[in-house]
């Protein structure tokens, strides 16, 4: 569990780095950002635009991590333990953005191409809800 914790941004590199070097797609999947978890965490329309960016990647993490599902696992709870840490601060929801950027992608600004990565990496977590809070289920959902 501690090991699980303590994963960071050296684990995080080879994801990054190969979906940096990956061609773009040549018709990505351009789903909106769920709206309603964007609503939930009192996002910014700037992280929304940051998070349709990485969009259009997510589906290349998404592929990576079919390959190596328990990465992805522990990855996902170093998102989540990152994320809460964050959240028990005073910081805003965009400066919590900001910081699972960092967490991802290192202290200094990234490349163009990792900074994609990191964006996708950052949206496909997002998506599968291991970070930010779920939206409340809609009554009478399954």
């Amino acid at each position: 569990r501690q090991g699980m914790m303590e994963l960071g941004l050296e684990d995080l590199l080879p994801v990054l780095d190969h979906v940096a070097r990956l061609a773009p797609v040549a018709d990505p999947d351009l789903r909106p950002v769920p709206a309603d978890k964007l609503h939930r965490n009192l996002l910014s329309d700037s992280v929304a635009a940051l998070l349709r960016a990485g969009m259009s990647r997510a589906d290349l993490v998404r592929k990576y991590f079919q390959l190596k599902t328990t990465l992805q696992d522990q990855l996902a709870e170093s998102f989540r333990t990152k994320y809460r840490e964050l959240r028990g601060t005073s910081a805003s929801p965009d400066d919590i953005f900001a910081g699972l950027q960092r967490f991802a992608g290192g202290e200094l600004v990234p490349t163009p191409a990792r900074q994609n990565a990191v964006l996708a990496s950052l949206a496909f977590f997002f998506e599968e809800c291991d970070i930010f809070e779920r939206p409340e289920p809609q009554d009478g959902a399954s």
